[in-house]
C-alpha cells in the first residue's frame, strides 16, 4: 500500500527540516507532501530542500482545515493507499506512524484516529486550555443565538 504523510505547515520554516528528518527515519517508504498555508517565511522553499516528495503552495493562509484538506485530496487524486497528518511544528511523534496504520493494511479498519491524550504519560494540556475547553462550546452557542443542548 502506498502511503502519503500531510505536513500542513504555516510559517515552519524552523521546524519543517527536523518533521522531515524524523519522517523519513520512521517511515522510509511512505512519500512526504508538505501543504504550506500561505507561509511568508519561506517555508515551501525549505520544504523543498529537505527533499519532501511533494510541496503543495496555497496562495492565503487557508489554516488548519483547508491545509489538511488539500493534502487529503492530492492524495486521493494521487493513487494513495493510506494518508496521514503530522503537523509541521514537529508536536506529532512520527514514531507512530507504522503501527497506527497496521489495522488499516489489515483490512481490520478504514480509519485510525490518533490522540496524545490517551494512555500512560499522555499528553496533558496547559490548565488554562483544559479549563477552556467545556466552556467554549457554550460560548460559542450562545454567540449563535442557540440554547444549550440545541443540535
Amino acid at each position: 500500500m502506498r502511503g502519503l504523510i500531510i505536513v500542513p505547515a504555516y510559517n515552519e520554516a524552523r521546524s519543517v527540516p527536523a518533521v522531515i528528518a524524523a519522517l523519513r527515519r520512521e517511515v522510509p517508504s511512505w512519500d512526504i507532501c508538505v501543504v504550506d498555508d500561505g507561509s511568508t517565511d519561506g517555508t515551501a522553499a525549505v520544504a523543498g530542500r529537505e527533499a519532501a516528495d511533494v510541496v503543495l503552495r496555497e496562495p492565503v493562509n487557508l489554516g488548519i482545515g483547508g491545509a489538511v484538506q488539500t493534502g487529503y485530496l492530492w492524495a486521493r487524486d494521487h493513487g494513495y493507499d493510506l494518508a496521514v497528518q503530522i503537523d509541521g511544528d514537529g508536536q506529532h511523534d512520527p514514531a507512530f506512524i507504522a503501527s497506527a496504520a497496521v489495522p488499516i493494511r489489515e483490512g481490520r479498519a478504514d480509519v485510525v484516529v490518533g490522540s496524545r491524550f490517551l494512555g500512560q504519560g499522555a499528553f496533558r494540556s496547559t490548565g488554562l486550555r483544559r479549563a477552556g475547553i467545556p466552556v467554549l462550546p457554550v460560548r460559542l452557542s450562545g454567540a449563535r443565538g442557540d440554547r444549550p443542548g440545541d443540535a
